[in-house]
């Protein structure tokens, strides 16, 4: 995830699954705020300055080989 406005703190990744998913391993450098069903919501508390990236990840499971990301939406506390 690349910060292209202003310096930010507190942000919360949301992915989104056709079908449900859990997390079996991780998070890295955030911390799993919630998974319910087909949502998976990753957060951190640290500092992350415009212009900057941070990698988020998650290792996940499910039954269905047809998976699909259905979306992604994020959300920030401005510093």
């Amino acid at each position: 995830m690349t910060n292209t406005g202003s310096s930010a703190h507190n942000f919360t990744v949301t992915i989104g699954y056709s079908t449900s998913v859990r997390i079996s391993g991780g998070p890295w450098n955030a911390r799993a705020a919630s998974s319910s069903g087909t949502q998976i919501a990753l957060a951190s508390e640290s500092s992350l300055a415009g212009g900057a990236s941070i990698r988020l990840g998650f290792q996940g499971e499910t039954n269905d080989r047809n998976l699909k990301q259905t979306g992604c939406s994020v959300a920030v506390v401005a510093g």
